[in-house]
């Protein structure tokens, strides 16, 4: 038993490892110099809706949200000290991000932000294709968190 748990526990490491390097090469830490900074200045903007009506996304402090900085992404919610904000079709739009990401839950996600993503059709992340929807592995803070991220990975290409 406790050589199985040590293999998971491993696994995930080489896993987190794998996405932290993958994005810390198209991301380079800061510069003295470079003129502005960081070469992450392109870095996607991306926002995870949880759910649409209300309309409630997750902020800082959240595994999606330190999902979404291992894989060199700016969470767009993240500058408030919520966990899971409510939020505005105007914030979204005013900040225009490049990647919607939509947790599945219990019910079929894709009926239900059918609405909203009408009204954010002027958005890069609609207008370009870019609204993902995600298993609800994202939501697990365990081994099945990885599947989740994997899956934010690949809309992300």
């Amino acid at each position: 038993m406790k050589e199985k748990a040590e293999a998971l526990v491993k696994e995930t490491e080489i896993a987190f490892n794998r996405f932290k390097n993958k994005y810390q090469k198209s991301n380079p830490p800061l510069s003295p110099f470079s003129k502005g900074g960081r070469g992450g200045d392109n870095k996607k903007k991306v926002l995870f809706i949880i759910w649409p009506e209300p309309l409630i996304v997750a902020g800082s402090g959240t595994a999606v949200d330190d999902a979404i900085t291992l894989l060199g992404c700016e969470n767009i919610a993240s500058k408030g000290n919520m966990p899971y904000p409510k939020y505005s079709l105007e914030e979204i739009i005013h900040q225009a991000p490049d990647v919607i990401f939509i947790g599945e839950g219990h019910t079929s996600m894709r009926q239900t932000s059918r609405g909203l993503l009408e009204r954010l059709s002027k958005v890069p992340a609609v207008k370009n294709d870019k609204v993902c929807y995600i298993s609800d592995g994202i939501y697990r803070l365990g081994p099945r968190v990885l599947k989740g991220i994997d899956e934010m990975d690949r809309c992300l290409k």
